[in-house]
């Protein structure tokens, strides 16, 4: 790796970090930053939408009803990483079955991670 290309990772991590503490504060836009700054590919913007609303509802409702990740992927069967990985907008075509499970566990409709609905 030449220095350039380290100096431009080691950018693109820094920028990752400031989106994902913006992200700790509420900011709406820092997933699209931290999607930018990762180089993140998403297939299209429908996908990019979902990947978006799942991610905020998810670290909306884990942070309302004060539950640990290890909590909802036990009850879930969906790994930690998996529901790390949603959380931080890092899955760009979110698993159907994935976002049946969390509806279930925090006993809201699917569309409310959709952002079709408030409940």
């Amino acid at each position: 790796m030449t220095p350039k290309e380290r100096k431009e990772m080691e950018i693109r991590r820094q920028k990752r970090i400031d989106a994902l503490r913006r992200m700790e504060a509420g900011d709406e836009t820092a997933l699209e930053d931290y999607l930018g700054a990762a180089k993140r590919k998403v297939n299209t913007d429908s996908d990019y939408k979902i990947a978006m609303n799942v991610s905020r509802q998810l670290r909306k409702l884990k942070s309302e009803r004060s539950v640990f990740i290890k909590d909802i992927a036990s009850s879930t069967n969906i790994s930690k990483r998996t529901i790390n990985r949603l959380m931080n907008g890092q899955i760009n075509k979110p698993v159907f079955s994935n976002i049946v499970a969390l509806a279930d566990y925090f006993e809201v409709s699917t569309d409310y991670f959709r952002g079709k609905s408030d409940d």
